[in-house]
């Protein structure tokens, strides 16, 4: 079985160098520094589950790679359209991709490009960093949920099943992706914002009354845009999200290590999507309107 990770950044990089630990033929498709110190010295991956090193098939376009059987599709969301374009030279009659990207719309979006059929819809929990070129940290959790838009545990479910399960990489199959999508889309409109305008970390968010207010109003209208577009979300489902701050105390979400390194934010994804929404649904946003001009107001 051939792999390819499209998008080897932190996320792409940790789950590829499992994947190919487990001994899988997976090649990373990456950029800059990250993936020149990725060939020429390989990839060290320090977890909290345990340090390890691979010696990555890593390149620079797709080309160099050829047809796989599946992608792991990894790239930030202001990419997608760009890099699935891109992607042309990994698809065969048979090849799929499986978006753990952040966001709701990424799948959609990927199949005006290559086609429904070819697309498998996921997400993650994780915490990583690359700390510096062919390094990356692995500070939390790393799970990934995913299957078919439709819920049937399909072949290729089943063939993603036994990927992860031989590289040891914590994973869940949905039968309502599209709804589990939305579940964490509530934590990064919310955290992954709020943290971002207010440079704080998820516990300094919470303790502090304004910053946590603004968290729930974000979390509240994404949950009424959830419910008008269809996916049913409850107030059970805000308080779950309100409460993991409990778990991740300390915890900075990828968008404010993004600021603070000068990266692009994701912003048109969070925030930027839930407005597009509320304004054909006819919802109110003016929470996630505050945080659009806010983090737009930072480094694009």
């Amino acid at each position: 079985m051939k792999i390819a990770v499209m998008g080897a950044g932190a996320v792409g990089s940790y789950f590829g160098a499992l994947m190919i630990k487990a001994g899988f033929d997976v090649t990373l498709i990456g950029r800059g520094a990250h993936l020149k110190a990725m060939q020429e010295k390989g990839l060290l991956v320090k977890s909290v589950n345990g340090d390890f090193e691979v010696k990555p098939k890593a390149v620079g376009s797709p080309e160099e790679c050829g047809p796989v059987d599946f992608i792991l599709f990894t790239v930030k969301s202001y990419d997608t359209e760009e890099a699935i374009k891109l992607c042309d030279p990994l698809f065969n009659d048979s090849t799929f991709c499986l978006s753990i990207q952040n966001g709701v719309d990424n799948e959609s979006r990927i199949a005006q490009v290559v086609g429904e059929e070819k697309v498998l819809f996921g997400l993650t929990w994780i915490g990583a960093e690359i700390a510096s070129p062919g390094i990356v940290n692995h500070n939390g959790r790393g799970i990934i949920e995913f299957g078919e838009e439709n819920g049937v545990e399909s072949e290729r479910v089943l063939m993603v099943k036994g990927v992860f399960e031989k590289s040891n990489i914590p994973f869940s199959v949905s039968d309502n992706i599209v709804r589990a999508k939305w579940k964490k889309f509530l934590w990064n409109v919310g955290y992954n914002q709020v943290c971002a305008a207010t440079r704080k970390n998820c516990g300094e968010v919470v303790r502090d009354p304004e910053s946590f207010e603004m968290l729930k109003g974000a979390v509240i209208e994404t949950t009424n845009v959830a419910n008008a577009k269809g996916v049913a979300l409850s107030d059970i489902d805000v308080k779950r999200v309100l409460d993991l701050s409990l778990e991740f105390g300390k915890f900075r979400p990828s968008m404010l290590q993004d600021l603070e390194k000068g990266k692009r934010l994701e912003v048109e994804a969070f925030s930027g999507a839930v407005i597009k929404y509320g304004k054909e649904l006819g919802i109110p946003t003016p929470v996630n309107k505050k945080l659009y001009e806010i983090l737009k107001g930072e480094i694009q």
